[in-house]
């Protein structure tokens, strides 16, 4: 079973790679917009054009239904009893939560709680709300969890991880600390939760949305509140779009080595494949150190083994 399993990993490995190609330009077709370039109208008219266009399209939808159709083998049981949080960032597209969200209940995990931030949490004008709550909650709460010098972000991400988050495999209960933060946070806009949350999860998938107009505080901000909810769980996956790891947000958080050091990232998440790797890099989370998958990832395609 377990050869048999790696050899679908690896059968996987490939189409995700060309999935991913096709997600860049380079799949097949990848040559055409170059031909269209060099062509100067000189030999191929605009239906020739417009049908290797809609040909490329197809590729690319094909390689997604193979992939979608492998996943459930290549899933099953990767997650089971490890309940996951899902920490949604302001513009993510919604489908591709819940795509992430099924591929979860595939690998046999449980989304303990999805949770959203708020614009205000990621905005560097909200930055003394953000530092003057994340006192006042500390002192309130009295968790261990957060350092005594964690700077503004850093500290807010150490309280977001105590509400949503444990270290334990099997995540942990819903205490009164994690409902008096969550409580906090809704309170000032910051973030949304379920009214009710039972359990905390084990492993945490962030899931990235619009991106930030203030590029100077990408990695205060959001490198801060991922390391800080790195200390707080089992394991962080942070999957963001092609375009976020090629000069967006994921890029940046990828080249920080405080954040590339504690959590793991996937991107391409807007495709098939790059949900399957998100999905495997949660799974790959409990045999240690964060790794990084994608066009874009310094550790292969998508986990192997």
């Amino acid at each position: 079973m377990t050869r048999l399993r790696h050899h679908s990993v690896s059968i996987l490995a490939v189409l995700l790679a060309l999935a991913l190609g096709v997600a860049l330009g380079g799949g097949p077709l990848s040559d055409l917009g170059k031909a269209v370039a060099d062509d100067g109208g000189s030999g191929r008219d605009a239906d020739t054009l417009a049908a290797e266009l809609a040909a490329e399209r197809t590729a690319g939808d094909y390689q997604d239904e193979v992939t979608s159709g492998l996943v459930p083998a290549a899933v099953k049981g990767q997650l089971t009893l490890r309940p996951v949080s899902i920490v949604v960032l302001p513009g993510a597209d919604q489908q591709t939560v819940a795509a992430l969200t099924a591929g979860v209940a595939q690998a046999g995990g449980t989304v303990s709680g999805r949770y959203g931030a708020r614009p205000d949490l990621l905005a560097p004008d909200k930055k003394s709300l953000v530092d003057t709550l994340s006192s006042q909650v500390t002192e309130a709460v009295g968790t261990a969890a957060v350092a005594p010098d964690a700077t503004t972000y850093v500290r807010m991400g150490q309280l977001i991880g105590r509400a949503v988050a444990s270290v334990s495999d099997h995540g942990a209960a819903t205490d009164q600390a994690a409902t008096d933060i969550l409580g906090s946070l809704r309170g000032a806009k910051l973030m949304s939760s379920p009214a009710e949350t039972t359990q905390r999860g084990s492993l945490v998938l962030v899931v990235l949305g619009d991106e930030p107009t203030d590029k100077a505080g990408e990695t205060n901000i959001y490198g801060g509140l991922l390391t800080g909810l790195a200390s707080t769980a089992d394991g962080v996956v942070v999957a963001g779009t092609t375009a976020s790891a090629t000069g967006g947000v994921l890029q940046t958080l990828r080249a920080d080595d405080e954040t590339a050091a504690v959590v793991s990232t996937v991107d391409s998440v807007q495709t098939e494949a790059g949900r399957l790797a998100t999905v495997l890099a949660l799974a790959q989370e409990k045999q240690g150190g964060p790794r990084h998958y994608g066009v874009d990832g310094t550790d292969g395609p998508l986990p192997q083994g």
